[in-house]
């Protein structure tokens, strides 16, 4: 699972030490982004110091990513974050009017980048994952659509951070995180020969762990039932979430064709 850093000032940056935890359990690529006189600029394919320099020398907003490649391959131009552009770039750094940053997996993303490149008249530049297609659609279709993709969102634009999505959490440092897996798997790697318990905290992630696997299963499973043409169990509420966020597609479909995207 990625983990995205939302430090809103230098008041209160992570440490070193914070950011190499991030980097170790998320190990396929950092990337950064900053304003710089007013505009988010970003670097890609970092590591934990370079973020960690940054942070201590900017004084506005700064946002990292530190990516496990769920989809697409490793490669630092999959890392984060993404132009906010009908055609995000891949460059390695650069500026934008706003960023994208993204945690977790859009199943459905094909589907609907196919739908928006058609109705925009666009095409597909370059290689993509979920995230930088996530990018595009909401250049077309705006923010509002982030709603109907999995996993959680950070926008970095002239005017600040914007997290999406529920599930952030605001760590004692003073800075937001998408998960804290990370703090929990350095914690257990550091500390498993004398494991003797589990704390609320460890309980509490692996939940999230169990939580996770769960949903993955439940798409598979929704994926396996349209197939085969059986009608899911709408009592499990996994599969029902999944339902919901399929049924969603249909509801960026029609903001698209209310937008009168491509004609």
């Amino acid at each position: 699972m990625c983990v995205i850093v939302v430090s809103p000032n230098k008041k209160n940056r992570p440490s070193l030490e914070t950011l190499e935890r991030c980097e170790r359990n998320n190990r396929d690529g950092g990337g950064v982004s900053w304003l710089e006189k007013g505009k988010p600029t970003f670097r890609k394919g970092v590591d934990a110091e370079f973020i960690h320099d940054i942070m201590q020398t900017k004084s506005g907003p700064v946002v990292a990513h530190f990516r496990i490649a769920t989809v697409g391959g490793v490669k630092p131009i999959l890392c984060h974050p993404f132009p906010i552009s009908p055609r995000p770039s891949q460059a390695l750094q650069g500026q934008s009017d706003s960023v994208l940053f993204h945690n977790g997996t859009w199943s459905e993303w094909k589907g609907v980048l196919d739908a928006v490149l058609k109705r925009g008249g666009l095409k597909a530049e370059g290689e993509f994952s979920d995230s930088r297609a996530s990018a595009l659609v909401v250049a077309v279709a705006g923010r509002k659509a982030i709603a109907k993709m999995g996993g959680k969102f950070c926008v970095l634009d002239s005017e600040g951070a914007f997290m999406f999505n529920g599930g952030w959490t605001k760590h004692t440092d003073g800075n937001w995180y998408s998960n804290m897996h990370w703090n929990w798997a350095s914690k257990y790697t550091q500390t498993k020969s004398s494991y003797r318990g589990s704390s609320l905290f460890d309980e509490a992630c692996d939940v999230l762990e169990e939580d996770d696997r769960l949903e993955g299963q439940a798409e598979k499973h929704l994926s396996s039932f349209s197939k085969l043409g059986i009608k899911p169990n709408m009592k499990n509420s996994m599969v029902r979430r999944a339902v919901e966020r399929s049924q969603g597609l249909f509801s960026l479909g029609e903001t698209l064709q209310k937008l009168g995207v491509g004609k």
